[in-house]
């Protein structure tokens, strides 16, 4: 029995799983006992984390990623959502053995994709991928937890997106100059981001079409604008006498790296205007105005480079002016339709 009496009281005398002895001595027999139980779970516990650890020996990433997913309960597109983004971790991780993942591979991982995904869609998957190795963790196939090394993530603050008013672009357009003035209308009057605008050259700039082939940076498709009028006539003043096809739209001086670049320019815009802004505001007041006037929002989608299944409308922001105007076209054609004769229906 591990629980016995002796002449110094009652003693608890039992190995566990690693063959260590332990040998405890208590005045009543109850704290004895209930010390053994817990001796007795916690052995339990550590054979069952040999068994674990043995088995992660030859468990590779893509594995152990599978018995993940197929142990969550959760909906199917949740499920499918977790199962493209682990999958794409394996692909940047390597598919490895489990015990060889390290925190820096983990952060270096994160750097990476820092770079190409939204703040949002980083903080969801950061969060994925602490879930997924705290699990392994408490199934004991890795001794600790190598994500939790890193910062822990944190929701990214609110966006401050909006969009201009008629008076705030005319205020911009005419207080900047020409470099300034024509990044401002490829993203107010093409919807072009910075860089997207960084990367137009001579020959995406048709003025036989008078439209301009626009490269997006997260898809491979592009996109053809037509042009406005006043964008049309800055890009033919700054390209006359230009030949060279490969010649960029935007001086490789002024090219942005990074989002510290990108918050330079919004900070070059404010100094100009008396009113906060950001440069993609622009962006977004493009789509809004678009929204405004175009019968099919596919139309706005394919103007802005957005893929069919991207939510497009969180780029639109309705103005009090935008209301009362749909307002009034609703009752004029109400009012058009009650005063024309029965039967004859406003196509």
């Amino acid at each position: 029995m591990s629980v016995h009496e002796t002449a110094k009281g009652w003693q608890v005398d039992r190995r566990d799983a690693y063959n260590r002895r332990v040998r405890l001595t208590f005045a009543g027999e109850g704290a004895a006992r209930a010390t053994d139980a817990r001796l007795d779970q916690e052995a339990d516990q550590q054979r069952s984390a040999l068994r674990s650890f043995r088995k992660a020996a030859d468990l590779n990433l893509g594995e152990a990623v599978n018995e993940y997913l197929a142990a969550r309960v959760v909906s199917e597109s949740t499920r499918r959502r977790e199962t493209q983004a682990l999958n794409t971790l394996v692909r940047g991780l390597g598919n490895k053995p489990l015990a060889s993942i390290t925190p820096r591979a983990v952060a270096e991982y994160m750097e990476r994709r820092k770079e190409i995904l939204a703040p949002w869609t980083l903080y969801r998957e950061s969060l994925w991928l602490h879930a997924l190795f705290q699990w392994f963790t408490a199934q004991w196939f890795i001794p600790a937890n190598p994500v939790t090394s890193n910062p822990k993530p944190t929701a990214p603050r609110q966006s401050r997106a909006r969009a201009l008013s008629y008076g705030e672009t005319a205020e911009l357009v005419s207080n900047t100059n020409v470099r300034l003035r024509l990044r401002v209308l490829l993203a107010l009057d093409a919807g072009c981001s910075s860089l997207e605008a960084h990367n137009l050259r001579r020959r995406h700039v048709d003025f036989e079409a008078r439209a301009i082939d626009v490269h997006p940076v997260k898809q491979h498709a592009f996109r053809r604008v037509p042009m406005t009028p006043r964008l049309e006539s800055e890009l033919a003043q700054l390209l006359a006498g230009v030949t060279s096809p490969d010649a960029p739209i935007i001086s490789r001086a002024s090219r942005p790296i990074g989002e510290k670049a990108r918050s330079h320019l919004s900070h070059m815009l404010r100094m100009r205007v008396s009113f906060e802004m950001r440069y993609h505001d622009l962006r977004h007041t493009f789509a809004t105005r678009l929204a405004a006037v175009a019968q099919r929002p596919r139309i706005v989608q394919y103007l802005l480079g957005h893929h069919p299944t991207t939510p497009t409308e969180k780029y639109d922001h309705p103005t009090e002016e935008d209301a009362r105007a749909a307002i009034q076209a609703m009752q004029q054609r109400e009012s058009e339709q009650i005063t024309r004769p029965q039967g004859e229906q406003i196509p």
